[in-house]
């Protein structure tokens, strides 16, 4: 695999995380500017909210970020093979531990209501 593909796969599959943090952390302020505070569980249903549709399809989009992870993953395998900077890396490794520490917060547990 060329180098530059390489270089480019890591940070493409890197932003995929990112998009999906962004979003939902976006639909959740955006629902306390709203609301005038911030969701909590069932504190509004998400689904209620007239701005909803504006960010489901994001947010269920960049869900897939768990499958790019093993992707991502095979990558960086086949980078450590190849002169990579582990610049790269590490912004993947950052991203992908955004994604998760949020699927444990707050904010996911109200959106999943």
């Amino acid at each position: 695999m060329n180098l530059k593909y390489l270089k480019f796969s890591l940070v493409f599959f890197g932003f995929v995380p990112l998009a999906f943090v962004l979003s939902l952390l976006a639909f959740y302020f955006h629902a306390g500017i709203v609301l005038g505070h911030l969701p909590q569980y069932d504190f509004p249903d998400p689904k209620e909210l007239s701005i909803y549709s504006n960010y489901a399809l994001l947010i269920n989009f960049f869900g897939v970020w768990s499958y790019s992870f093993v992707i991502w993953l095979f990558v960086v395998i086949i980078s450590a093979t190849k002169k990579i900077h582990g610049k790269f890396v590490i912004f993947g490794l950052l991203a992908y531990s955004s994604a998760i520490l949020i699927i444990f917060s707050e904010v996911m547990n109200w959106y999943m209501d």
